[in-house]
């Protein structure tokens, strides 16, 4: 695990660091915690693709569409 969260960037360590202490969310409820945290965040689409990036690493599992998606911590 370490070899892939070391490939991320600030964004996307942020969103699985998020994860990993809740264990699953909702897409809307995930991006306004990770707005939180960081002072300039990315935008939903920016936000959308960073999530599909973990999603392809295997760090995150998501279910759903649109509103409705979810995302669940893998590890």
């Amino acid at each position: 695990m370490e070899i892939l969260t070391s490939r991320l960037n600030k964004h996307q360590k942020i969103m699985f660091e998020i994860l990993w202490t809740r264990k699953e969310m909702n897409s809307g409820e995930l991006y306004r915690e990770y707005s939180r945290r960081v002072e300039n965040p990315l935008g939903r689409r920016a936000y959308r693709k960073n999530m599909e990036k973990l999603t392809k690493l295997g760090l995150v599992e998501a279910k759903g569409f649109g509103r409705w998606r979810t995302y669940k911590r893998v590890l």
